[in-house]
């Protein structure tokens, strides 16, 4: 079934791409998939890594909170150091708090400017290439990981099985995995519908899960959820998404002829606002817990005893 009446071109390729919905597990998927070379040609010519850089030191406060944030699930169940493995890592801003932490940090992604800034400005262990290729050509040590990680990675893959039997592949025996994706039943989704930040181009994110699908799908993956829950994160929050953004961004364009600095700094600075007043909220109304249905919905899980 059509989740939208909005059809997305593929710069490039005569070919357009729709959302549709599955009814049984609520994920939003893309139809038709893109080949192999469609997903190649745009990434290579033309995603925006740009974005990245202009917003890299908001990008490395979001890392370190993370990490803290990851230290503290990992005390409840008893590990405190080890090896970990960032599948995507991108810049490597998560894998770098890790190793600084004390962890011997891998990462693996394809190839691109991201990547080199990891290695080269950051020091790090990154393999190139298709996760699946590298657990197979034994690249990294396959089941020798305390900890893997995986932001907002499955969403873009082809076949999210075997990218998930992939990061089972490298758990070392009582080994987490930790996995991050855009909420399909997020406000923000279900609010702001095709207009959602997080709402991509469906070659982009191929699939938008819900926790029911995540669920199923890591049971069919040999893998035991331990716990599974969802947040509002910085770059995506209702407060901004929903309520703030066309003031703001209003705004900046008016700003933006007289100062680009100024324009760019009006609207991060209202988004973090709007996450900060967003959290102190959750922290009042919802106990510190997550927000009930947060832009982000992760889940930890372990390999099922044999």
């Amino acid at each position: 079934m059509l989740w939208s009446e909005r059809s997305w071109f593929l710069p490039g390729y005569a070919r357009n791409f729709h959302y549709r919905v599955c009814l049984s597990c609520e994920s939003i998927y893309c139809d038709p998939l893109p080949s192999s070379d469609e997903i190649a040609s745009y990434y290579a010519d033309h995603f925006d890594y740009g974005w990245f850089e202009e917003h890299l030191a908001l990008k490395k406060f979001q890392a370190a909170c993370r990490w803290k944030s990851v230290v503290t699930l990992l005390k409840k169940h008893h590990m405190d150091r080890g090896r970990v493995l960032d599948v995507g890592c991108g810049h490597g801003l998560f894998l770098s708090c890790a190793q600084r932490s004390g962890w011997e940090a891998v990462g693996v992604d394809y190839p691109s400017i991201a990547t080199t800034y990891a290695r080269q400005q950051l020091g790090l262990d990154v393999v190139e290439g298709d996760l699946c290729s590298v657990v197979a050509g034994a690249r990294i040590g396959a089941g020798s990981f305390n900890l893997v990680v995986s932001w907002h990675c499955l969403e873009h893959v082809m076949d999210p099985m075997s990218f998930l039997r992939g990061m089972s592949a490298a758990l070392a025996p009582g080994g987490k995995l930790l996995v991050a994706v855009p909420n399909v039943n997020s406000q923000g989704m279900r609010l702001c519908r095709e207009n959602w930040v997080w709402c991509q181009q469906p070659y982009v994110h191929l699939t938008h899960f819900s926790d029911k699908a995540l669920m199923l799908l890591a049971r069919d993956c040999g893998l035991k959820v331990l716990d599974i829950w969802t947040h509002d994160t910085w770059d995506a929050n209702p407060a901004f998404d929903i309520h703030a953004a066309p003031i703001i961004t209003h705004l900046a364009k008016i700003i933006r002829p007289i100062s680009v600095t100024a324009a760019f700094l009006a609207e991060e600075v209202g988004r973090v606002a709007c996450y900060t007043a967003n959290r102190i909220g959750h922290q009042f109304f919802h106990n510190g817990k997550g927000a009930p249905h947060g832009s982000e919905l992760l889940f930890l899980a372990e390999r099922c005893s044999e």
